[in-house]
């Protein structure tokens, strides 16, 4: 049995994009005024997110919400991989 980590169907988006730490993601909700969110924490299909560049607190967002419509989200960037030298 592989001991690496599988991602969980429950944070996979209708895209089958996997949720991740560090992902930017745009609200793309015209009332939002092009919003965007860090991804703080993933866990059970809930994303607990961030505004970039606020000091507000995180909230959470579900990952079913996350698809391109006129009131979902679109991934903007992937999290930064930092490999050892």
């Amino acid at each position: 049995m592989s001991s690496a980590a599988t991602p969980s169907s429950s944070n996979l988006t209708r895209d089958g994009i996997e949720v991740k730490v560090g992902q930017v993601w745009r609200d793309l909700d015209k009332r939002m005024s092009g919003r965007e969110v860090t991804v703080l924490e993933v866990k059970d299909g809930k994303a607990r997110v961030a505004r970039a560049g606020s000091t507000v607190k995180a909230t959470r967002l579900s990952v079913e919400r996350m698809h391109k419509s006129s009131t979902g989200w679109a991934l903007v960037s992937s999290p930064v991989s930092v490999s050892a030298p």
